[in-house]
This record gives structure tokens, sequence and C-alpha cells, in this order.
């Protein structure tokens, strides 16, 4: 069962007024919307084992995810300091599958971007920020022991490639961030 197929089960959910979340609940669904965060984020994280099949979809993933998490308002963007994944920012800062040389969208961003809409719907904003904030710190704290390893060829990657186009800046900057890595 989808994310998505739990919302659609239940037509009647509706965004709870302030009056409504005051006691925690959606009248209409009995449903404790502290409680449900974490297992909305937790079936997020399962789907999102199952649909990076690549190491690129997932190196990818790392990165604009969590630079979209940057970008969030609080308290979604503080939920990373729970993450123990600190990404550097020239590993996540403005980076688009889409527009690399990948060429197309990433399908765990893909996935997680229809779930906030729908958790936008039908909570608020920021609950569907920290839900999927939630859920990307759940599949990255699940696969920390393959993601390390994955930063470091991709670092040693873009590092390898700034020093053959002379940009010492930027191989300085992965630099750092395969140090970083190495010492961990």
């Amino acid at each position: 069962m989808s994310i998505f197929d739990l919302f659609r089960k239940k037509p009647t959910a509706t965004k709870p007024t302030p009056r409504e979340n005051t006691g925690g609940s959606v009248d209409s669904d009995q449903v404790h919307i502290k409680d449900a965060m974490p297992k909305l984020a937790e079936q997020l994280s399962a789907q999102l084992a199952g649909i990076l099949r690549t190491e690129e979809d997932t190196w990818w993933f790392l990165a604009e995810q969590y630079d979209y998490i940057v970008d969030c308002g609080e308290p979604a963007k503080g939920l990373l300091d729970l993450c123990s994944m600190k990404m550097h920012e020239i590993e996540h800062e403005g980076r688009k599958s889409e527009n690399s040389y990948v060429g197309k969208p990433n399908p765990g961003v893909d996935l997680l971007k229809k779930a906030r809409a729908l958790f936008a719907s039908k909570f608020d904003e920021d609950l569907a920020d920290m839900t999927i904030a939630y859920a990307f710190i759940m599949f990255v704290e699940n696969n920390i022991r393959m993601l390390n390893p994955l930063r470091i060829k991709y670092a040693t990657h873009f590092h390898n490639n700034c020093v053959s186009q002379s940009a010492f800046r930027n191989a300085d900057r992965w630099g750092d961030v395969l140090d970083s890595l190495q010492r961990n």
C-alpha cells in the first residue's frame, strides 16, 4: 500500500482548524496528527528505498532533498539537527538532477513532492514539511552505511572534474568534503 492510498481511503479528512488542532486531532478522522507524522514518514522512507534503485538516483536524492529541507522554514529545517548525515553546502546547494547530466527529475524527490502536496492539503504547510524532513532523516539513518561511501565516490568524482577544469576553489571545497567523510 502506498502512502497515497491511506488518504484515498479517507475522503472525509479535513484540514484542521486551529481550534480542532489544539486537541491534537482532526474530528472527522480522529487521527492524532502528531502520532500520524512518524507513521507517514516511515512509510515514505520505505517507499524511497524501493524507488531509489541506482547509486545515481540515491546521490541526487540526497543532494536535492537536503537542499529542499535546508530552505524550509523552521521547524522542518531544525529536524536536520537530528540527522547524523551533515552535508556540505557544495554537495547540495542548488542541485537539481533534471538540470544536470542526468537530465530528468529524481524519483525520490518526485515522491516526496507529491506527498508534501497531499499533506499540505490535508493538514498544514509546516506539518507537511516536517513529515517530509522526517521521512528523509529516516531514510538516511536506515541507510547510512551505504550513503557515506556513496558520498565519497561522488565527492571524488566532482573533485577530479574541478581539478581537470582548473576550478581549484571548488576542488578545494570538494576536498574538504572528502576530508570530513574520510575522518568519520
